[in-house]
């Protein structure tokens, strides 16, 4: 019986951290990208082309992919 006593708070524990570990899994987190023009890696796109360039289209490819939500941002130099 005393085996029980502290297997029970131990199991309790064990659960609640699992159900509080995968909580966030159905949720999409926004990650925030900055970036500076160089082309062909990266471009700021305009009316004419909405191009980003070869890195932003690997970031959004690899991150979607993985359920992440992207936001770009156009810094000057």
């Amino acid at each position: 019986m005393s085996r029980f006593k502290l297997l029970k708070p131990l199991l309790i524990l064990a659960f609640l951290g699992v159900g509080l570990g995968t909580g966030r899994a159905g949720h999409a987190e926004t990650l925030k990208v900055c970036y500076d023009q160089w082309p062909p890696l990266t471009i700021f796109p305009s009316q004419g082309s909405s191009a980003r360039g070869v890195v932003i289209d690997m970031l959004e490819q690899i991150y979607t992919a993985q359920g992440y939500e992207l936001e770009f941002f156009e810094v000057p130099l």
